[in-house]
């Protein structure tokens, strides 16, 4: 699989993207292929460099933003999220900080404690289960939000 990284990411107008996030339960290198074989465009995905790290499997790919998630087999198979990246970057600073102490093992510089995180507001739940997919085990993540509706 190739992926486009550096130059390639910034050269595409940002307004004609829209960002996914790869769920960690699949095998990265399959989805990304089936995800290349569905998008049919020779530069996508294509990873956001800012955002990619070797510590976490926090992994966001820009798409073109004509592209319908909706009629994706990779969508509705789960392999894939439709995420804000705002929302990916809010993830990474909670969870990745590796100046926190008391959470990253300095050896590996990875989480290693169990956390216990509360989000509030936490409708639709992308950013709670982005957290949920990737804190240590025995963590405990907990979401609340007011409206029923816009939970998903």
């Amino acid at each position: 699989i190739i992926l486009v990284l550096g130059s390639n990411y910034n050269s595409h107008n940002s307004r004609s993207m829209r960002y996914i996030r790869l769920n960690p339960r699949f095998d990265r290198d399959e989805t990304l292929l089936l995800l290349k074989k569905e998008i049919n465009e020779p530069h996508f995905p294509v990873l956001v460099p800012w955002l990619a790290s070797d510590n976490h499997q926090l992994q966001f790919f820009a798409i073109p933003s004509k592209f319908s998630l909706n009629r994706s087999a990779v969508f509705r198979e789960g392999r894939i999220y439709g995420m804000d990246i705002t929302s990916g970057a809010a993830v990474a600073a909670l969870l990745f900080d590796e100046y926190d102490l008391n959470k990253i093992d300095r050896k590996s510089k990875v989480n290693s404690k169990p956390l216990s995180v509360l989000d509030l507001c936490c409708a639709p739940g992308l950013k709670l289960c982005a957290v949920a997919d990737l804190v240590p085990p025995s963590s405990v993540v907990v979401g609340v939000d007011i409206s029923k509706r816009r939970i998903s």
